[in-house]
């Protein structure tokens, strides 16, 4: 009896557990059903110089004086907000979001949202992802001049837009396991004068 009684409750622990990944499942799928599209960007900081409070004086002078030195480091930190609308009548979620970042051709970042995401059916929601990276590693003689455009461009400096590649990750976890879904692809273009 006492062994039955011991089977019985695996039974019911796999059943709740298996309940668990399927649910899981479905809402990650939900997700590949939603409409991924710019927002804004907010927060942006371009060499220690906070160009999303607006291009003051000092900040163009700031940035210029940067730009036209012998420069190793750029560091750059934003956030990316999307807008993910859910036509499914069912709710979407997922458990995180891995993410990769290009800007006119240069791969600048790889990142992470570790916290749960979810969109209600018929909802739109908002992802915000933190971009903060130093592109020392990306900085060569032959991209300099691409790199100065970039920060013209993301800065409201020039009015001129930079090119913008997401690729998003997404993935559930079960059973402690992380598990990845498809590549969602998030193109736009931006400018540090344009709002939202």
């Amino acid at each position: 009896m006492k062994k039955f009684y011991h089977l019985f409750l695996v039974a019911i622990i796999l059943c709740i557990s298996g309940c668990s990944i399927v649910n899981s499942v479905k809402s990650a799928y939900e997700l590949t059903k939603c409409k991924f599209d710019y927002n804004r960007i907010s927060d942006v900081s371009i060499a220690n110089v906070k160009v999303s409070e607006g291009l003051t004086v000092s900040n163009i002078a700031n940035l210029s004086k940067f730009l036209l030195s012998d420069f190793s480091s750029l560091p750059i930190d934003m956030i990316v907000h999307l807008d993910v609308t859910n036509p499914s009548e069912k709710t979407a979620s997922i458990h995180g979001c891995d993410y990769t970042i290009n800007i006119d051709g240069l791969d600048i970042a790889e990142g992470n949202l570790n916290s749960p995401f979810e969109v209600e059916a018929g909802k739109t929601g908002i992802m915000s992802l933190r971009v903060q990276t130093d592109l020392k590693s990306v900085i060569t003689a032959d991209n300099r001049s691409k790199i100065v455009t970039m920060v013209k461009n993301l800065s409201g400096i020039s009015s001129d837009k930079s090119k913008i590649d997401l690729n998003l990750k997404p993935y559930f976890k079960s059973n402690n396991r992380v598990v990845s879904s498809i590549s969602i692809p998030v193109y736009f273009e931006y400018n540090g004068k344009q709002s939202k």
